[in-house]
């Protein structure tokens, strides 16, 4: 009892330190963590979560070397190959250990792999009574517990190798959304790992839709995937100022070229629109791939001089949805 009530006090602590750690942008001290760890060895077999904490797990399949297939890889997720169900999904165990994956859509089904908690997981199908997912296990499909998945409206995936956001809505993989983005520069790069978004909007205190950012500038419409990294728009000399933003960085977004600290910059709408549609544990993978994809949305390129009202283009968004935006045509 006292083994189980200490696992379960380090679990609420680690969700407290998250939820309760200082806005930034960029850490070095952060280092590519794992993805989808898969192992083909059986764990023994518990029993209520169905997770085993006990068992070691073999390399990530993303690393080089690998075993990992074209449905498992991050810059093949749009095709959907169910017409039932496809999604990404996040494996947050109870325990905070293995979960199981099995043979069949059974708990007493043969174990034939496991994968690590806290990482992002391809779902191909689910069982009729929705309390299974089916998933690829190297070579081969099993099932894990639903229960050990938590799958949202949304996965994201941001693509470093084009500077792309892709929102893929869970159900079909199709792509709601594809923003364009700048992670972070040379000497400060973003982290190739799986996260999840940790502040729900309702969550929120309301100068969440300023963040204070590393370096002393700031930011519109913060959503938090770590302590450290964020997704927020280009940043701005002073808080609360519209038109104080940084026009080299949103230029740096047209080009897509990595010019941030660590964070995933976004123009201030597309910002905006996650921080609003995208809640709490939607998941979010980092990879180095190329996404493919064109935007959906329309970027303006910066103006000189003035508006037909004689208000300034200089230092603002030209996506920035405020009314005193010069860029606006209504």
């Amino acid at each position: 009892m006292k083994d189980v009530l200490n696992k379960l006090l380090a679990v609420f602590l680690a969700a407290g330190l998250i939820a309760a750690a200082a806005t930034g942008c960029g850490s070095e001290e952060i280092q590519s963590g794992d993805t989808v760890i898969i192992s083909s060895d059986a764990p023994a077999e518990v029993s209520g979560t169905d997770t085993d904490p006990d068992v070691a797990t073999t390399q990530p399949e993303s690393e080089a070397g690998s075993s990992q297939t074209e449905e498992t890889s991050p810059a093949t997720t749009s095709v959907n190959e169910s017409a039932e169900y496809a999604a990404w999904g996040y494996v947050h165990t109870s325990s905070g250990g293995n979960a199981n994956i099995r043979a069949e859509a059974n708990a007493n089904a043969d174990i034939v792999g496991n994968t690590k908690s806290e990482c992002m997981i391809r779902i191909y199908d689910r069982s009729s009574d929705k309390k299974w997912y089916k998933v690829k296990c190297k070579d081969r499909y099993g099932y894990i517990a639903a229960v050990n998945v938590i799958v949202k409206k949304y996965a994201i995936i941001v693509y470093k190798g084009d500077q792309t956001v892709v929102v893929y809505k869970n159900g079909d993989l199709s792509e709601a959304k594809v923003f364009r983005c700048s992670t972070g520069r040379k000497g400060h790069a973003t982290p190739s790992k799986d996260y999840y978004i940790t502040t729900t909007l309702k969550g929120r205190i309301a100068n969440y839709t300023w963040r204070d950012l590393k370096g002393g500038v700031f930011g519109q419409y913060g959503t938090t995937i770590s302590p450290y990294y964020l997704f927020h728009s280009l940043p701005y000399k002073s808080k609360g100022k519209n038109a104080s933003m940084d026009k080299s960085g949103y230029q740096a977004l047209l080009d897509g070229k990595a010019d941030s600290d660590g964070c995933i910059r976004l123009c201030v709408r597309d910002a905006k629109w996650i921080f609003e549609k995208c809640d709490k544990f939607t998941t979010v993978r980092i990879t180095d791939e190329k996404s493919g994809k064109e935007s959906t949305e329309i970027y303006p390129a910066l103006k000189k001089g003035q508006n037909a009202d004689g208000v300034s283009y200089s230092g603002w968004d030209p996506t920035d949805p405020a009314e005193d935006n010069p860029y606006r045509e209504d």
